[in-house]
């Protein structure tokens, strides 16, 4: 388009449209790319605390009171029962 410009295939007016007009997209992509490469690092940042969780989840079972045992495995269990020192349950489908 410059090329157009200085070679007067098109007048400055229209050159100042459509460069406003293209430099304002470029700034729309770059704020798209932006919060873009934000949810990435989110997405990364979640799922490093869930692993760290998983990792740690035996640690902090054993810690907990029975009825925040109990919470947890009706959140995660159905039709749980404890006997003789063993857990018998079917998990949930979510």
């Amino acid at each position: 388009m410059y090329v157009d410009k200085l070679d007067g295939k098109i007048d400055d007016g229209m050159f100042e449209r459509f460069s406003g007009q293209w430099w304002q997209e470029q700034d729309r992509c770059l704020r798209e790319i932006a919060r873009l490469q934000e949810a990435d690092q989110s997405y990364l940042d979640e799922g490093i605390a869930l692993l760290e969780m998983a990792r740690d989840a035996r640690k902090m079972f054993e810690i907990q009171t029975a009825g925040e045992k109990r919470r947890l495995l009706n959140f995660v269990c159905s039709n749980s029962t404890w006997a003789d020192g063993k857990l018998q349950s079917t998990f949930r489908l979510i």
